[in-house]
């Protein structure tokens, strides 16, 4: 009857294959239920793109933005399958049961595979591959393709306030900070901004007060350490 139950809610698929035909730029739609981390359901939009040969990853973002901002999050496909045609069966109807995720996606993975530069996106890419059981992600992969959904979104948001002491907002990950690398700046810009004037002022007495070789000093264990990140 195309009603699938997604993070406890009752989906219509029909409904989501509306909105995403409705979408600017894709000619044919199809939504399938899938299993994703956990054992929890998550939708997979197949897609048929007006134009051929358009940016596929572009429109892949701009099509969950626009979704994200139409549809409840649980709603919202995790992954964007990109198909020259729908398949159909000789009366003309959709064929679901030849609606497949490609092979050789994890291979192409792999070849895309961009590691953890630094100690703040190595820690984020631990946590996303604990919570989206995977073996490992790359800096560039998108959390909701992986198979992250609310709940797991949720459970991000929570590690990194307990781990790192940041109060990230959801929004920021709905809206954009999808990837580790993505991610890991927008934490880094949070702990400047919102750093406390006390913490500032702290800071800086404690710099002032510092001789000329103190200073010295811990510029080099600076750039000691910097240069030991490197290697790893």
């Amino acid at each position: 009857d195309g009603q699938v139950k997604v993070l406890g809610c009752r989906v219509e698929s029909g409904e989501v294959e509306a909105a995403v035909r409705g979408l600017g730029g894709v000619r044919g739609a199809a939504v399938a239920a899938r299993e994703g981390a956990g054992g929890q359901t998550r939708l997979v939009a197949f897609v048929v793109a007006s134009t051929p040969g358009e940016d596929l990853s572009s429109l892949r973002s701009e099509l969950r933005r626009r979704l994200t901002e139409q549809l409840p999050e649980y709603m919202v496909p995790s992954s964007f399958v990109f198909l020259d045609e729908l398949p159909v069966l000789p009366s003309g109807k959709l064929d679901r049961n030849a609606l497949r995720e490609p092979e050789g996606v994890e291979a192409d993975a792999a070849a895309s595979y961009v590691a953890p530069r630094t100690p703040l996106e190595k820690r984020l890419a631990e946590m996303w591959a604990e919570l989206l059981e995977v073996e490992r992600v790359s800096v560039r992969d998108n959390f909701f393709e992986l198979g992250g959904h609310s709940l797991l979104a949720t459970e991000l948001i929570s590690r990194i306030r307990e781990d790192l002491q940041v109060e990230l907002p959801m929004k920021v990950l709905f809206r954009g900070a999808q990837t580790v690398e993505v991610l890991a700046a927008e934490i880094e810009s949070y702990m400047i901004d919102y750093a406390s004037d006390g913490d500032l002022a702290a800071a800086l007495e404690e710099f002032d007060q510092l001789s000329e070789e103190e200073i010295k000093a811990l510029l080099a264990i600076e750039e000691s350490l910097e240069l030991s990140l490197e290697e790893d």
